[in-house]
């Protein structure tokens, strides 16, 4: 549930883009047959199948035939038990919780790569300048996008397994785990450097222009970036931890100490004197 929250949110970021104020001088591709956009969207079909089939296979090797028949019964079971379901209950929000679910080794790594994927589809292709608003102009969609990236290598390392419970994914073994993130990371950057290498053969011009586009990013760019993921998690602590009044407290309580702490040597130190 939460990377589909954060990828419609990307979705929606992506669908409402704006143009920037002024037309550049080089236009976009206008059809999508033209071999930059053919190509890439063939070879990013390719990469995607072949990570997915690869991860694939490497769970099923680990789990076995044994745990694998076990998911085959329990989903022939599944199917029978929502085709017995009436069509009032479809009609609910919520009728997903009634159906069971188990997790496995299997679905967890299909999910890692499929929700990869997804970011993937809308990253690699989104230009943004000189003829949309940059990505880091987005801050929607560039927020959802890499907080789904972070959630999917926490959640495929297994760096906080109750994580791993809460969203019913198993914990990658140790064994399988760099495997996973080499996969995830060919998803992503692969068919990105393949969507770049498409525009560098079959349109120079396109290549030219986003490459001059990525030379001009500065610093600056980022910032309002940070400033928004700095409000986030000073809010989010502050949620955290309860009441504001309480941070007060604390402070006062640390400044009393560290006061104390100071005094201490200074009153020892004049007390021997006296001596």
């Amino acid at each position: 549930m939460a990377s589909g929250t954060l990828l419609s949110v990307a979705s929606m970021a992506f669908s409402f883009a704006r143009p920037v104020d002024r037309m550049h001088p080089v236009r976009p591709l206008a059809s999508v047959f033209n071999p930059a956009i053919f190509l890439s969207m063939l070879g990013q079909l390719v990469i995607h199948l072949g990570c997915m089939i690869y991860v694939a296979e490497l769970a099923k090797d680990i789990m076995g035939p044994e745990l694998l028949q076990e998911v085959i019964d329990f989903e022939k079971e599944r199917n029978k038990h929502i085709e017995s379901l009436d069509e009032d209950t479809f009609n609910e929000w919520n009728w997903f919780m009634s159906v069971p679910f188990k997790n496995n080794l299997l679905n967890t790594c299909c999910w890692l790569v499929e929700t990869s994927q997804q970011i993937s589809v809308i990253f690699v292709n989104y230009k943004g300048r000189p003829w949309m608003k940059g990505m880091l102009e987005n801050q929607p969609l560039f927020l959802s996008l890499y907080s789904c990236i972070a959630l999917v290598a926490v959640c495929a390392w297994g760096a906080f397994p109750w994580l791993n419970n809460i969203l019913n994914l198993e914990v990658v073994p140790e064994g399988l785990r760099l495997q996973v993130m080499l996969t995830l990371g060919v998803s992503l950057v692969g068919s990105f450097a393949w969507d770049r290498f498409m525009a560098y053969l079959f349109a120079p011009q396109i290549w030219e222009v986003m490459k001059e586009e990525a030379k001009a990013t500065k610093f600056a760019d980022f910032q309002p970036i940070l400033m928004t993921v700095g409000y986030v998690i000073g809010g989010g602590a502050l949620l955290l931890i309860g009441n504001p009044i309480m941070l007060g407290l604390a402070y006062m309580g640390y400044r009393n100490w560290k006061k104390n702490r100071d005094a201490t040597p200074q009153a020892q130190a004049q007390a021997g004197r006296h001596q």
